[in-house]
């Protein structure tokens, strides 16, 4: 049996530790390197480290990254900006152990399979982000031009597959940061498509959100941010991690 995984995720931009809602709105939290040793002290399962002026600007900070890494003795994950195997390479040397490849997937239809291939598939995680559109409908979303997209989520979940990465984030934009609950009807709907690790992403209030979300059939990680920055929904600052038992 899989292992159910409580993942902390950082957003980074420009340097800093930020906290989105609804991928607006970004609330500066300190030094993101702080965070990281804070979290390598408690028995955290995984970090998701998010960058998003990499992804919006298609330029990597290494440099930052392998400073970043140094002070982490947990599995990292990384995400943002990734869209050739030559800078997948120098982030695995770096010392994460996976990395997330989103938009650029399908952009480039061969990416996420080369990818696999090169590296192997319990390497490379797919992210799948998804928004409610004016009508209350669940699209796939693109981060980079704020535009939805035509696939249909239930193409896209069985496209990426296909292609065998190691685990299918799904991420909701139009929770995030909200601290309102996951929206556990979409998680149900994509989860009954998973063969493969499938963690959710998006919406969490507090850590029983995250417990029972893992209790739906073939969920395996529930991802969140701001349970693990903020204190409570009031939102002061405050590095956490449940104590595992």
């Amino acid at each position: 049996m899989l292992q159910k995984r409580l993942i902390p995720v950082l957003l980074v931009q420009n340097k800093r530790l930020v906290k989105s809602v609804k991928f607006k709105n970004f609330n500066y939290l300190g030094d993101p390197i702080n965070a990281v040793k804070i979290f390598s002290t408690k028995t955290v399962d995984e970090l998701i480290i998010t960058d998003i002026e990499a992804t919006k600007n298609n330029a990597i900070d290494k440099e930052y990254l392998t400073k970043m890494a140094s002070e982490c003795f947990i599995p990292l994950t990384y995400s943002g900006g990734i869209n050739n195997l030559e800078d997948m390479e120098d982030i695995f040397k770096i010392g994460f152990e996976k990395i997330s490849i989103d938009s650029s997937y399908y952009q480039n239809n061969n990416f996420l399979k080369d990818a696999v291939e090169e590296f192997g598939s319990s390497s490379v995680v797919a992210t799948v982000t998804i928004r409610k559109d004016f009508f209350g409908n669940y699209k796939l979303w693109d981060y980079v031009s704020k535009s939805n997209r035509k696939t249909k989520i239930k193409e896209e979940i069985l496209k990426i597959q296909d292609l065998q990465p190691g685990e299918i984030v799904l991420n909701n934009a139009s929770l995030d940061g909200t601290m309102s609950g996951y929206d556990i009807p979409i998680i149900e709907s994509v989860s009954s498509l998973m063969n493969i690790p499938f963690t959710v992403c998006g919406g969490a209030g507090d850590i029983n959100d995250a417990k029972n979300i893992l209790k739906i059939k073939n969920v395996t990680g529930a991802a969140a941010g701001s349970i693990f920055v903020y204190s409570s929904k009031e939102k002061g600052i405050m590095i956490n991690y449940p104590t595992q038992n």
